[in-house]
């Protein structure tokens, strides 16, 4: 599952290079995008789902590469219900630079986002994707931005971004007010690391799945258990979930939904599918 969106499910089938979409909440299925194939042997890097609002349509962006030539890249874009994939302007980002990153794209107001290095001298900036018109922009992080562990996630539709201070004992969390107006970064919270759950790995610290102006927090795992937390009671915690296991990183928050546009070929699914 690479993302969720007005109660969408975007599922990856790997082994295929193709996509899907599901609504559990209905339990109807998309017929899969079709196969693509960019080079003899594929493999994806920056990738992210979501919806345009103008042609009220859902789309999957894909960057490729060649797995026996680094250098050689395609950025893809399939929109759900027709035929083709179509090429679109190469991601701005080379993926050498950032290897081993999780490069889901975050959806928030009709654009993906990523945080990137641009190149081998410039500052990380979040790399955005315009659904609509298929063309990419840039914003830059808060001014007391530090690259240290850093993590871009989505909530109620603004941007988040929360990273380690320079002492790396306590987690600072941002929040962009307005979408693509760089002064609304706004220093939401500071949680000291005693007050987050540590993943079974060493050095390895839960981050946020969702976080309200409350301070409800829920902690997205890497590979150990949800936990919720109220920073407002001394970051007591108030739950920790059963979920364990190898994937609970690849977690996504869904909203339920009845959308079924007319375009969208479906079929019925039981639930164990």
């Amino acid at each position: 599952m690479i993302g969720s969106c007005n109660g969408l499910l975007c599922l990856h089938d790997y082994s295929r290079f193709t996509f899907k979409l599901l609504n559990p909440s209905i339990k109807l299925k998309s017929k899969s995008s079709p196969t693509f194939v960019c080079f003899d042997h594929n493999n994806i890097t920056y990738h992210g789902f979501g919806y345009d609002q103008v042609n009220d349509r859902y789309k999957v962006l894909v960057v490729v590469r060649d797995a026996y030539n680094f250098e050689e890249t395609k950025t893809i874009i399939y929109t759900f219900g027709e035929k083709n994939w179509t090429t679109v302007q190469k991601f701005p980002c080379d993926p050498q630079r950032e290897p081993g990153k999780l490069r889901i794209g975050k959806f928030v107001s009709g654009n993906l986002n990523w945080i990137v290095n641009k190149d081998a001298v410039s500052k990380k900036v979040i790399v955005s994707f315009d659904l609509e018109k298929e063309t990419y922009g840039e914003m830059s992080l808060p001014q007391h931005y530090r690259d240290n562990n850093t993590v871009l996630y989505v909530s109620s539709n603004l941007i988040y971004l929360s990273f380690d201070d320079s002492n790396k004992t306590h987690r600072v969390v941002w929040k962009m007010k307005e979408y693509r107006l760089v002064e609304s970064w706004t220093k939401l919270m500071i949680i000291p690391h005693d007050m987050l759950t540590w993943d079974v790995r060493p050095g390895r610290l839960s981050d946020a799945l969702f976080i309200s102006e409350y301070g409800v927090l829920l902690l997205r795992p890497q590979r150990s258990k949800l936990t919720v937390h109220n920073l407002n009671n001394d970051g007591g915690l108030d739950h920790r979930s059963t979920i364990f296991g190898e994937f609970a990183h690849l977690l996504h928050i869904y909203h339920e939904s009845l959308v079924s546009p007319q375009w969208y070929v479906i079929y019925s699914v039981g639930i164990s599918q």
